[in-house]
C-alpha cells in the first residue's frame, strides 16, 4: 500500500533531520528526493512547547547516517527524555523501524504521542497512522482523525490527505465530501500526487464539488506526471474518449502503457493499451511506445518550503 511507503519514509527522514541545521533556518528543497523531505522536516521541527537545546541531535543524526543505529538511538533517547520534541519523534521513528534495537511499536507510539502533545505535526501524523491501523496501540479511528486534523490544520500535506480520506469514507468522523475535497485540494496544491489523484476523481464524480471533466483531467495530469498509476490509467481513458482533453490516441496509448507496465493488477490498463493500439497506424504506435519508453516521472516541488511531503513524491508509487 503506497501510503505505508510514505509513512515509513517520513519516520526515517525525521530521524535524520532531527540533527540537521537549526529549525529556524528555513530553506527550500533543492532536490525532489530525500533531501527535500529533510528540509521540510527541519522546518516542522519547531515544537510548540519549550524544550532543551538538543545539543546531542547533530551527533545522533551523524551516527544514524553512518549506520551506527545503537549509538543514534542512545543519543536521541537522552534528548527525548529531556523533552525535546524532535528527538522524541526521531526516537519513535527508530522504534518504529527497528533501528538500533528491536522493533517496538508501542514504544514508537508512546514517543510519537509525547512529541505530538507538544504540537509537532509530523509526530501527530505518524501517531495518527499508528492509531488508525492499530499498530502498537488500540485501533481508534476517531482519535486518529483528531490527530490528523491537528496536523492538517498546521498545513502538513500528508495529514490533510489522510484526513480527507477518512472524511470521504466516513471513518472516525462523519462523512463530508465537501471538506474532503477542500483538504485534498490543499494537499494536491502542495504537490502530493495521491491527493491530486483523489481530487481528480472527485471532480469526475461531482462529489464535494461540481462535476468538471477538464479539472479532473488537469489534476490527473499532474499526478500522472509524478508517476501515480491510477491517474496514468485514468488519463489513458480521458485521451481515448476525449474526456476533458482533446481526443488523442497516441497519448491514450502512452498513459495506458505506463500504467500497465506495473504488471499484475493493471489488466484493464493493458487492455486499454491494446485496444488503442489496434486503432493506430504502425508509425503512430511506434511513436507512442518510444514516448513511454523514454518517459521519466517529474516530482513536483512544493510552493512552500515547509512542506516535507511534496518532495517525497520522488518515492515511487508502491504499486509500480
Amino acid at each position: 500500500m503506497r501510503i505505508r511507503s510514505l509513512i515509513a519514509a517520513l519516520a526515517s527522514v525525521v530521524t535524520l533531520a532531527a540533527g540537521c541545521a537549526a529549525p529556524d533556518q528555513r530553506s527550500a528543497a533543492t532536490d525532489p528526493g530525500t533531501a527535500g523531505i529533510e528540509a521540510g522536516v527541519r522546518w516542522w521541527g519547531r515544537p510548540a512547547a519549550p524544550t532543551e537545546s538538543g545539543e546531542l541531535l547533530p551527533a545522533a543524526a551523524a551516527a544514524y547516517r553512518r549506520g551506527d543505529f545503537a549509538v543514534a538511538r542512545r543519543l536521541y533517547q537522552a534528548e527525548a527524555q529531556r523533552g525535546n520534541a524532535l528527538a522524541q519523534a526521531a526516537l519513535a521513528g527508530m522504534y518504529y523501524e527497528g533501528r538500533g534495537g528491536d522493533r517496538n511499536l508501542p514504544e514508537a507510539a508512546r514517543w510519537y504521542r509525547l512529541a505530538a502533545d507538544q504540537g509537532y505535526p509530523v509526530a501527530q501524523t505518524l501517531l495518527a497512522f499508528q492509531v488508525e491501523h492499530g499498530e502498537g496501540v488500540a485501533r481508534d479511528e476517531a482519535e486518529a482523525a483528531r490527530w490528523y486534523r491537528r496536523a492538517a490544520d498546521q498545513g502538513l500535506a500528508l495529514a490533510q490527505a489522510q484526513l480527507a480520506s477518512m472524511l470521504e469514507g466516513g471513518r472516525g468522523t462523519p462523512r463530508d465530501d465537501v471538506e474532503a475535497a477542500r483538504l485534498y485540494r490543499l494537499a494536491a496544491t502542495h504537490g502530493l500526487s495521491s491527493a491530486q489523484g483523489r481530487l481528480a476523481f472527485m471532480y469526475a464524480e461531482g462529489r464535494g464539488l461540481p462535476r468538471d471533466s477538464r479539472e479532473s483531467a488537469r489534476w490527473h495530469q499532474r499526478a500522472a506526471m509524478q508517476g501515480l498509476g491510477s491517474s496514468q490509467g485514468a488519463l489513458g481513458t480521458y485521451y481515448e474518449y476525449g474526456l476533458g482533453v482533446p481526443q488523442d490516441l497516441v497519448q491514450a496509448h502512452v498513459w495506458y502503457n505506463l500504467a500497465a507496465a506495473r504488471g499484475r493488477g493493471w489488466e484493464l490498463e493493458a487492455a486499454g493499451r491494446d485496444r488503442v493500439a489496434r486503432q493506430l497506424t504502425p508509425s503512430a504506435r511506434l511513436e507512442a511506445e518510444r514516448i513511454a519508453r523514454e518517459w521519466r516521472p517529474r516530482p513536483e516541488r512544493s510552493p512552500r518550503a515547509n512542506d516535507p511531503l511534496s518532495p517525497s513524491e520522488a518515492l515511487r508509487d508502491a504499486r509500480r
